[in-house]
C-alpha cells in the first residue's frame, strides 16, 4: 500500500513537471514566433537593432558584402571596429552578398537577411541538439524524453536567447557548432575515438571561428581526456587546436590579429557587471540549473562511469567559470552563458534517461522551475515585463533616414545606429566601434583628434545630432556648423561657408 502510494506521488509529480516543461516550452516557442513576427513584418526592410551593439556587426558585414576589409585600425578614420573572428563575417557577408543579389535586393535589406540567417542557426541547433541527443543518450520512455527536450527549447528559445536568436551576431552560430561539436563527439568516441577526437576538433574551431571567446566545451573535453586518461587523445586533441588556432593568427593579417584580442582598446572589467549578469543567466536558466543539481545528488559517482553525463557535468564548470569572468567585460550580457546553459540542458537530458524512478520531491522541485519559467515568459506575452516588440526602434530609423535623406559628406551621426550607410549615406560612413567612447576616455591617441578633432577642423559637411547638443567628442559644433533642420528629436547642422 505503501509502494503504491509512492508510486502514485512520483507519477503525479512528473506529470506535473512535464505539463510545466512543455507549457512553458510553448509560450518560450510563441514569444520568440511574436518577436520575430514584429521584427520581420514590416512595410519597409527592417530596421531594429535586437543586441547591443549590432550596429557594429552590420557594419562589418556590409563591408564584407561590399569587398571592403572588415578588419581595419579603429584608432584609424573612420573609427570602425570589427571585434569578432574572421568565420562570422566571411560566414554572414557571403550569406547575404548572395541572397542579395539572388534576389536583387538593396542594401537596406542587410539586417532582415543577417537576422533570418541568425534565426536558422537557433532553429538549426534546436534541431541538431534534439536529434543528436537521442542517440547519445536514449531515452526508453516518452515522458522524461518530452521533459529533456524542452531544456533544448529553453536553451535556443528561451529567455536567456531572448533577442539574440533574431540578431546579427555570433553567437548563435558559435552555440550551434559549439553543441555540434560536444554532441559528435559523443556520439563517436565510445566506437572511434579518434576520429570523435579529430571531428570535435573541427566543430570547435568552427565555433571559435564565430567567435573568439568559445573555447569553453574544448576546455571540457581536454579534462574529460584526462579523466579518462586518454593521453593520445589529449595530445591529438592539443595538436589539433594549437595548430589550427596558431595558423590562423599565422596567415591572418596584422589587423586581424590585434582586433581579435582587442588590441589598441579597452577592456575593462566590471564586478556588477558580472554579478548581474551570472544572476539574469540563473533566474533564466532556473529548470535547468534545478534539474543538473538534482541529477547530481542522486546520481553521485555514477556521473563519472558515463561520457554522455560525464563530458556536460565538465562543461558546466568550465563554461560557468569562463563566462563568469568573460561576462565581466563593460557592456557584455547573459550571452557569454549560452554554452552554460547547453551543457546543462544536455546533462539534464543525459540524467532523466539514466534515472529509472524520478523522486517525487525533484520532480515537484524542476516543475515549479518550469512553472516559474512559464509565469515570466508568459507575463512578457500579455505586456506585463521585458518587451515583445522592437517595432518603435525601426519606425523611428526610418522616419529618420527618410528626414535626413543625402546630405553632403562626410557626414557624421552621433547614433551609430543611425549612422548605417543605407539609412544615412556617406563616404567614408562613420559607424563607430562600441569602445570609442571608452578609448577616447583612456587617451588612445586617435588619427585626427578622433571625432571631436574632427569636428573642430571641420572635416565633416554635416552632423546629425540633438537639437540641444553643444560639444561632441570634446569640440565645439557651432564654431564650425549651424543648424539647417530638424528631423524630429534630431537636427541637421551644415558646415558653416569660410568669409
Amino acid at each position: 500500500m505503501i509502494k503504491a502510494d509512492a508510486r502514485t506521488q512520483s507519477t503525479a509529480a512528473v506529470r506535473f513537471a512535464l505539463v510545466a516543461g512543455i507549457a512553458a516550452s510553448v509560450a518560450c516557442v510563441v514569444l520568440m514566433a511574436a518577436r520575430a513576427w514584429f521584427v520581420f513584418a514590416t512595410p519597409e526592410p527592417p530596421q531594429a537593432l535586437t543586441s547591443g551593439a549590432e550596429f557594429e556587426s552590420l557594419f562589418a558585414v556590409w563591408k564584407a558584402v561590399h569587398g571592403r576589409p572588415v578588419y581595419i585600425d579603429q584608432t584609424r578614420i573612420p573609427f570602425a571596429g570589427s571585434y569578432y573572428n574572421w568565420i562570422y563575417y566571411t560566414l554572414y557577408g557571403g550569406f547575404a552578398r548572395t541572397v542579395l543579389g539572388l534576389l536583387g535586393l538593396g542594401d537596406a535589406w542587410i539586417p532582415a537577411v543577417c537576422k533570418l540567417f541568425t534565426l536558422a542557426g537557433a532553429l538549426g541547433g534546436l534541431g541538431l541538439s534534439w536529434a543528436l541527443a537521442s542517440r547519445v543518450a536514449p531515452h526508453s520512455r516518452p515522458a522524461t524524453a518530452a521533459l529533456g527536450a524542452a531544456g533544448f527549447v529553453l536553451v535556443f528559445l528561451g529567455p536567456l536567447m531572448g533577442f539574440w536568436a533574431i540578431a546579427t551576431a555570433p553567437d548563435i552560430w558559435a552555440l550551434t557548432f559549439d553543441a555540434a561539436s560536444v554532441l559528435v563527439f559523443l556520439h563517436l568516441y565510445g566506437r572511434m575515438p579518434r576520429r570523435a577526437v579529430l571531428a570535435f576538433a573541427v566543430l570547435a574551431y568552427c565555433a571559435w571561428g564565430m567567435k573568439q571567446v568559445f573555447v569553453y566545451s574544448t576546455g571540457a573535453v581536454g579534462l574529460f581526456l584526462l579523466s579518462r586518461r586518454d593521453w593520445t587523445g589529449v595530445f591529438l586533441l592539443t595538436a589539433a587546436m594549437v595548430s589550427a588556432w596558431g595558423a590562423t593568427i599565422a596567415v591572418g593579417p596584422p589587423d586581424y590579429v590585434r582586433m581579435v584580442f582587442f588590441g589598441g582598446s579597452q577592456v575593462i572589467l566590471d564586478p556588477a557587471t558580472a554579478v548581474r549578469n551570472m544572476a539574469n543567466f540563473a533566474v533564466k536558466c532556473l529548470p535547468l540549473l534545478a534539474g543538473a543539481a538534482a541529477a547530481a545528488a542522486i546520481l553521485g559517482r555514477r556521473i563519472g562511469r558515463h561520457p554522455e553525463l560525464l563530458l556536460p557535468a565538465l562543461g558546466i564548470g568550465v563554461s560557468a567559470v569562463m563566462a563568469g569572468v568573460a561576462s565581466a567585460k563593460l557592456g557584455a550580457a547573459e550571452n557569454y552563458f549560452f554554452t552554460t546553459s547547453f551543457h546543462l540542458a544536455l546533462f539534464v537530458w543525459a540524467a532523466l534517461a539514466h534515472v529509472r524512478d524520478l523522486p517525487p520531491q525533484v520532480a515537484w522541485t524542476v516543475g515549479l522551475g518550469w512553472l516559474g519559467t512559464g509565469a515570466a515568459v508568459t507575463a512578457v506575452l500579455a505586456g506585463l515585463a521585458g518587451n515583445v516588440s522592437m517595432r518603435s526602434f525601426h519606425d523611428n530609423a526610418v522616419a529618420a533616414a527618410r528626414c535626413i535623406g543625402t546630405r553632403p559628406g562626410p557626414v557624421y551621426v552621433t547614433s551609430p545606429a543611425l549612422a548605417l550607410p543605407w539609412l544615412v549615406p556617406s563616404e567614408p560612413a562613420f559607424v563607430l566601434h562600441w569602445n570609442y567612447p571608452l578609448d577616447r576616455a583612456a587617451g588612445v591617441a586617435m588619427e585626427g583628434g578622433g571625432v571631436g578633432g574632427l569636428i573642430g577642423s571641420g572635416y565633416f559637411a554635416t552632423l546629425i545630432a540633438d537639437p540641444a547638443t553643444i560639444r561632441i567628442d570634446g569640440a565645439e559644433i557651432l564654431e564650425h556648423y549651424r543648424q539647417t533642420a530638424e528631423c524630429g528629436p534630431l537636427a541637421v547642422f551644415s558646415r558653416r561657408q569660410e568669409g
